[in-house]
């Protein structure tokens, strides 16, 4: 019995150092997500072009072609076009904005094929830019 206490004393500080990396492993996790945000905050507030606010442009959020997009979801748009992936909580972070009305801007923008998301089954979902969405940029003189 006494070379079972043995092994088992041996076992017992790796069973610690083991739960101490998993803790470990998680923080550096949130680390590195916490990072991603806080150089995509710092290259939105130094890179952002100011967009021209006209009372047409925040009109209803139905229309159909890409002119009719207001400055909210031209800034998102920039945003996505900068970043690779980037889900709604993240932009909203970055450009302060309620999560709910990026998530709306969103939507429309998929819809007009300007970007392309969902991409993440059972996760937050993450989006990126489309060609449609780089010409456009290109065009308004955003990019």
């Amino acid at each position: 019995m006494d070379w079972i206490s043995h092994f088992l004393k041996d076992f017992s500080p790796a069973a610690t150092f083991r739960s101490k990396l998993e803790r470990l492993e998680k923080e550096n996790d949130f680390l590195k997500r916490e990072n991603k945000i806080l150089k995509l905050q710092l290259e939105a507030s130094q890179k952002l072009v100011p967009l021209p606010a006209t009372s047409a442009t925040y009109g209803p959020d139905d229309h159909p072609n890409t002119d009719s997009i207001n400055p909210h979801a031209q800034e998102i748009l920039l945003f996505v076009s900068r970043s690779e992936d980037v889900t709604p909580a993240e932009i909203a972070s970055v450009l302060s904005m309620p999560k709910a009305l990026v998530e709306r801007h969103l939507n429309k923008l998929t819809r007009l094929d300007l970007v392309q998301g969902p991409c993440a089954i059972g996760e937050e979902p993450q989006y990126f830019l489309q060609q449609k969405g780089r010409e456009y940029l290109r065009l308004h003189g955003l990019i």
